[in-house]
């Protein structure tokens, strides 16, 4: 571990800005489908987005040698330079964020005056399109900035980016359910419950899928590259991160929850369907499924580092 210049850190803040991301990712999904049904995870979507990143984005400020220099990253923009244009893309990011928040607030709070100005018509629909290219573009620059770094054999795959965004998206989602089945039944009745709970389990599991298969051809693909490559995958093969990698990513992050999903959708539905619901099971897998993401991103970059760099 004396190699290590990253620590958690920086797993931390890839983490927190891939759960503002997905939060986004899945309101905006929901906004867009058009269904008013949807109406409440679009809400809590949209508040949670602005603020796990600025959390993490403190955290690393802090952690820098010189953290009040951290603004001169800003007075220019080089094109050439994926931290330039990943941190623009941050800042932007977390820009509309909020503004998206602000469209979502109870008009009593509304001190600017401007909700409904940003609320209505072609504007509020250039700010959700904008508003999720950049989440988008905020959920796979962090594996983009990763695998930029060719010395790295463990980072230096094109799927990193997916892996990323893939699972910031379930990140995201688990937030809004961790936020969703915390509701009182005052608060929200089951049947304004049920249609969000079938969407995002669907749009959950979709994307579990999607990981699991991403994640298994990046390791495939470090198997049957290189020997720098052979000696990336045995870190977490045998090597100091297979605990956290199998139990944290795998156990907890992925296969619980996978499982839980498809109980979820092979059991049939009924009258029944109320009483089978246990909000602190849903609650308990939502943390698992955070616990995952960020155990994912601790993995990929202490495991890069581990591994590398690759001397000519």
């Amino acid at each position: 571990m004396d190699k290590i210049s990253w620590n958690y850190v920086i797993a931390f803040y890839l983490f927190t800005a891939g759960v503002s991301a997905g939060a986004l990712i899945a309101s905006l999904v929901a906004d867009l489908s058009g269904n008013r049904q949807y109406d409440r995870i679009v809400k809590i979507g949209a508040f949670i987005a602005p603020f796990p990143l600025t959390l993490g984005t403190f955290a690393l400020i802090f952690d820098l040698e010189r953290p009040l220099s951290f603004w001169r990253l800003f007075t220019r923009f080089e094109p050439s330079s994926v931290m330039s244009i990943g941190a623009w893309i941050l800042l932007f990011f977390s820009l509309v964020s909020f503004v998206i928040f602000y469209m979502h607030i109870p008009n009593r709070y509304d001190i600017l005056k401007i909700k409904d100005k940003i609320s209505n018509g072609c504007l509020s629909k250039t700010i959700k399109i904008v508003g999720m290219i950049l989440a988008f573009a905020t959920a796979t620059y962090t594996g983009i900035l990763l695998s930029a770094l060719v010395a790295r054999p463990f980072w230096n795959t094109s799927l990193l980016p997916m892996v990323f965004l893939f699972s910031a998206i379930i990140d995201g989602i688990a937030a809004i359910c961790l936020v969703l089945y915390s509701l009182p039944k005052e608060a929200l009745s089951w049947d304004e419950l049920m249609p969000s709970k079938h969407f995002l389990g669907k749009l959950d599991m979709t994307f579990l899928v999607l990981l699991s298969i991403s994640l298994s051809f990046l390791i495939m693909g470090l198997y049957q590259t290189t020997e720098h490559g052979n000696y990336a995958v045995a870190v977490i093969m045998g090597g100091p991160l297979t605990v956290v990698f199998w139990l944290g990513v795998i156990v907890v992050g992925m296969l619980l929850p996978l499982i839980y999903g498809l109980f979820e959708m092979l059991s049939p539905f009924s009258g029944a369907e109320e009483k089978r619901h246990k909000p602190l099971l849903a609650l308990l897998v939502s943390s698992s499924v955070l616990i995952g993401g960020f155990m994912l991103r601790y993995v990929v970059v202490y495991a890069g580092q581990l591994t590398g760099p690759i001397l000519q």
